[in-house]
Parts: structure tokens; sequence; C-alpha cells
């Protein structure tokens, strides 16, 4: 009988005095698939009203919306100097809602920094640059128009004006991305457009939770008036605009649906409770915000970033990571990095129940940088999962010390007791190994059925990742192996005389 053959009879005997072996390397590999499996993976429908919304599933943008580490990185030059600036109110949009404090605080910003509105020229280079990411199923531009929304006395006049603006939708690829998500996120009316999204029709989408941030109410079917200021452009289209509201047309549009954007549903005792966004934005056709912009002065609409839709949600933080490798001048994040670390800051945070617009400001605080703890956690894994194979291993050398010592006064050789150990270790941990993957590969995998993989692709993708969580157990417990083994094959034959 082959020695490996003995190692796989010993595991079988012995299998009672191993259980908590196999359980720790089973928690171990259970703690490394969460990490390669869920979190770099999310659900087809997780952040859907924020992503909706925002227009994608990745944001590229200029504006410094988030700031991180990279940006104090020396390695990318160091400015000569910072100065405190805040962003232009006529350059808020969708983004200045998620993050408003570049707008209403302020942020730090390096002499000489480009404006933060994207050109002709940079949208080109951005969409050249991303050419060859083949999970990237668009890209669309994030359009706005600073606007005056008419607010009628509640007795007739006098009339006021609130400072709104208008956000751009290319249609074909809203129907595209997510025409099947339409019943659920509008709840009265209809979405922008013909059903082929060839064209707009002129009319708008609102939030019907938009008044709860200060903003007029609306209804599928009312008028909503607007102001549309004169464009000024100091430094002949590659600067910012300067909006002149005194001399502003009167436009009015039809609102065609409106939408209701839950984020969050939270269970009580009263019932389940829904949050909202409460987005201000007015939701129009691209070729209507064009036409406008023109009108304004502008050969085209103001475009703050870009929204980019993935194939699907599988491995996004990868996604991101390679985006952010081909734009190193761009802020790249996904909703839900944006999402995460925002969260609860007033932002992005939903609305219950009616809140003021005083209630709401006060709530927009910063908070501090969102850091990325994923490799941290996978190292303290890794960490674990090999201390605890050292400690089994040193118990098991204990344990069989005069066993080792009767096969040595047999004529076994070094190599065939360290070949021996080792077949144990391997399969004991390669036994935790897959108590510990399926049952969260099994979570993960509904996130595969959901972002409508095929079978092959489920397939291929599961197996790599378990190819990849028993390797590095497998490796490791080699690894720390060796150590126990050796020293078994330095025990003698006067060692099993003297324990008799």
């Amino acid at each position: 009988m082959s020695f490996v053959g003995l190692g796989l009879i010993n595991v079988r005997r012995n299998l009672g005095r191993s259980v908590l072996a196999i359980i720790s390397m089973a928690i171990a590999s259970l703690v490394v698939t969460s990490l390669l499996s869920l979190a770099p993976s999310a659900h087809t429908a997780e952040h859907l009203a924020l992503r909706f919304l925002l227009g994608g599933d990745i944001l590229v943008t200029p504006q410094p919306v988030v700031t991180s580490a990279a940006d104090l990185d020396p390695a990318r030059g160091t400015p000569a100097s910072w100065h405190l600036d805040r962003l232009p109110p006529d350059t808020a949009g969708l983004l200045a809602e998620a993050a408003p404090w570049p707008w209403a605080y302020g942020y730090l910003a390096v002499d000489g920094a480009p404006p933060p509105l994207l050109s002709d020229a940079q949208i080109a280079s951005v969409e050249q640059a991303l050419q060859g990411q083949a999970k990237l199923a668009g890209i669309v531009p994030l359009s706005f128009l600073p606007v005056l929304e008419r607010v009628e006395g509640q007795d007739g006049p006098p009339t006021s004006y609130v400072r709104s603006f208008l956000a751009g939708r290319d249609i074909a690829a809203d129907v595209e991305w997510w025409g099947g998500y339409f019943e659920t996120l509008l709840s009265r009316g209809s979405y922008l457009g013909d059903p082929a999204g060839a064209s707009g029709s002129g009319g708008v989408v609102c939030d019907e939770a938009r008044t709860q941030r200060g903003y007029p109410g609306t209804r599928a079917g009312a008028s909503l008036a607007l102001v549309l200021p004169q464009a000024i452009d100091p430094q002949g289209g590659s600067g910012l605009p300067v909006w002149d509201f005194t001399r502003g047309t009167q436009t009015e549009f039809d609102v065609v649906g409106t939408l209701r954007t839950v984020t969050a549903t939270e269970l009580t005792q009263g019932g389940p409770v829904d949050y909202y966004w409460g987005t201000g934005a007015i939701l129009t056709a691209q070729v209507t915000i064009d036409q406008l912009a023109r009108q304004a002065g502008l050969n085209r609409a103001p475009v703050a970033g870009l929204a980019i839709k993935a194939k699907d949600l599988v491995k996004l933080d990868e996604l991101v990571g390679a985006i952010r490798a081909a734009l190193p001048d761009f802020r790249v994040l996904s909703v839900r990095e944006l999402a995460a670390s925002l969260a609860w800051t007033g932002g992005v945070v939903p609305l219950v129940g009616e809140v003021s617009g005083a209630q709401v400001m006060f709530s927009l605080v910063p908070r501090g940088l969102p850091l990325d703890l994923n490799l941290i956690f996978a190292v303290l894994a890794f960490t674990i999962a090999a201390m605890i194979v050292a400690a089994n291993l040193l118990v098991l050398l204990i344990e069989r010390r005069r066993e080792i010592s009767i096969l040595r006064s047999l004529g076994a050789r070094t190599a065939d007791i360290a070949v021996m150990v080792q077949t144990e270790v391997l399969l004991l941990s390669l036994a935790g190994c897959v108590l510990g993957f399926w049952p969260i590969r099994l979570l993960a995998t509904i996130t595969l059925v959901a972002n409508r993989l095929s079978i092959g692709q489920i397939a291929s993708l599961t197996l790599g990742d378990f190819g990849l969580v028993c390797g590095i157990a497998l490796g490791l417990a080699a690894l720390f192996g060796l150590l126990p083994a050796i020293a078994s094959t330095r025990t003698t034959c006067m060692e099993a005389l003297r324990n008799d």
C-alpha cells in the first residue's frame, strides 16, 4: 500500500478527532468565499432607483463628488498649492443632489484644475479609452440645464420661483436598460417618448416625492412652467457658461409621468415603510434638452459626467478598477460605492414622511472618506486560515508520534512519512473548503442568475472561484505542513521502543 493510501486511511480512522480541523478550515473558506463571490458582484436590483436616476451603473466625472486617498498620492504629482473652491450652483444636477458639499460647503482644489464640466474632446477621449472594455453596454452623457420653476401662490398671486434643473435622458438607452423596471419605477403615467424610444415627446417626468426636498408638487397630466436662462460663455465654448436669469425664456412642459424612487423598505410594527430619494430632477429627452440649450445660446446642453451601463454586475469592482486605470484623470465610482460612501449623510439617503427643506439641508453634512477594507479582511482571513492549519498540524504531530516511530522502524523513508502527513493535511483542508465554499456560493449564484448569465458562464465563474479558494487553502496548508512533516521524519526507531 502506498503512503498516500495510508494517509487516506488515517483520515477516515481519525475523522472524529479531525472534525475541529475541518470546521476551522470551513470557516476560513467561508470567509474567503464571501470576499471573492459576494462583495465584488451586485444583484441586478441593487440600488435600482439610484442607478436609473443617475443613468447607469458607473459614473465618470471631473467633479469632486467624492475625495479619495488617491487624490493626495505623491506619485501622481504634487500640486504647487491648494485652495478652497466651491462649485457654481448652476453646474448642479443629479450628482449635486447625491453629494452636495462641493456646491454647499466647498472643496480643496488644485491650482489650474480643469472646469467641472466635460468638453466634447474629453467625452471623445473617454469613449476611446473605454473601447476595449467588453463588459460595457453603453455610455450616455449626464446633461443638465438650470431652470427656475414657477410656484403659484395658494390663493393666487404672488408667484415665486425655485431653482431647479432639467436632466437629459437617452430614451432609447433607458428603454433598453431599464424598460423592464418601468412598472416598478413609474407610479403614474408613462415614460418619455414613444415606445421605440426614437425621439422625445416634449414631456417631462418628475419624482412624486420631490416636494419633500422643497420643490413644487407635480402630478401626471399637470403643466410645469419653467424659466430657461440665457447662456453667456466667456471662453468661447471651452469654459463654464454664465447663466443670465434676467433674460430668461418662459417655457412649459406636460408632466407625462411621475417616478416612485423607493430605495429601501423598513419593517415596523405598523407595517412596511418605504424610503424615497425624492429627487428634484425634471427628466426630459436628450433631444429636447439640446434644443433648449441652443435656444439659450449653447451648442449643446452642459455635460457634468458620463453614466456607464455594464452588461452585468458580476465582479463590478473589477470593472470599476479597470475603468479607473484607463481614466486616471477622472473620478470613477459605481453607484454602489456612491451610495455606501454617502450613506446617512442626507444626500442619497431616502426621505420618509413630510420633511421640510430646512431639515434636509441641515442633514447634508459631509462624513469621513470611505475606505475599502476588502483587502484587509482578505489578508486577515488568509492569516487565520494559515494559523488554523499550523495549529492542527502541531496537534497531529503530537498524537501521531508513536505511529510514525513504528513506521520508521519498519523501514519507511523520510519522504514516505512526509507524503503521508501532507496527504492527510491536504485532504482535511479540501474537506473544509468544500463545506465552506458551496453554501456561500449558492447565494452568489442567485446574483449570477439575476444578471441573466448563461449556465456555462455561471459554471465557469463558480469553478474558477472554487479553484482559487481551494488553491489558496491547500497551498497554505501544504506550506505550513512542511515544518511538522519535516519534524515527524526526524523521529527515530528508538523512540518507538522507548514509548513501549
